[in-house]
């Protein structure tokens, strides 16, 4: 899965351990100009263009609204991404710059500078 904004977030997430995954899905947003696209075996299976600042589309809200579902079942259903994790927001906050010390992964709360998750257990 790709997410990419050319003109505000110059940063491709781009998880995945198949190069021809990350190529295929970073390929196919470069050419919707921005946006979101999932791939797997080197098909996209899903994508949305958002080619406002690759960050908002111009089409309207029930076209955004099947692309989306389409998204969030190609990541849960096809490539196996847990139910509870939204795979977009995971993504977005991840690439994040004004937290380069902490990231959120869907194992816990990951300390960069320590390398270790944090205990975010209330007391």
């Amino acid at each position: 899965m790709t997410l990419r904004s050319p003109l505000v977030h110059t940063i491709d997430i781009i998880p995945g351990s198949v190069v021809t995954r990350k190529g295929t899905a970073t390929v196919a947003v470069a050419a919707q100009e921005g946006g979101i696209a999932v791939a797997l075996d080197g098909a996209v299976i899903a994508s949305m263009p958002l080619p406002i600042a690759g960050l908002m589309s111009d089409r309207d809200g029930h076209w955004v609204e099947e692309q989306a579902e389409a998204i969030y079942a190609a990541g849960h259903e096809v490539l196996g991404i847990h139910e509870d994790v939204d795979v977009v927001m995971t993504l977005c906050f991840m690439s994040l710059p004004v937290i380069p010390q902490i990231k959120l992964l869907d194992t816990g709360l990951f300390d960069v500078d320590a390398f270790a998750f944090m205990d975010i257990e209330a007391e």
